[in-house]
């Protein structure tokens, strides 16, 4: 079975938006320059210290719209994590979907991207 021949209400997507739609490691890299050896963890106290990221001005990546385009007539819902600080950052996402995105069901957010699995099921 393919998912063309299910219904809508059988299934779910769910598309992230960084490194999937969003070009978030340009922009760190443009703000913080190649971050070398850090772990995440560092980068992100790096951005937060500068007041950044600002999700709002994230560029499209090369083949999101080729992805997007796909998966729209599906019915897809944007899943993303927020991190900190959660409603700074869940205004900017929302702003860029609006801004760069149509034909999409839902938006769900959550602080850590760990979370995101709580969408999943068989």
């Amino acid at each position: 079975m393919q998912l063309k021949d299910l219904k809508s209400e059988d299934y779910h997507i769910y598309v992230d938006l960084d490194g999937v739609l969003a070009d978030l490691q340009n922009y760190v890299n443009r703000v913080l320059g190649e971050p070398g050896d850090l772990n995440d963890n560092d980068v992100w106290k790096q951005l937060r210290e500068m007041g950044e990221p600002k999700f709002d001005e994230l560029e499209l990546l090369p083949d999101a719209m080729t992805l997007w385009d796909y998966v729209k007539k599906y019915n897809p819902n944007i899943l993303t994590a927020t991190g900190h600080p959660v409603e700074k950052n869940e205004r900017e996402k929302r702003q860029w979907i609006k801004d760069n995105l149509t034909g999409y069901k839902d938006v769900y957010t959550v602080v850590a991207s760990r979370n995101k699995s709580k969408w999943a099921w068989p």
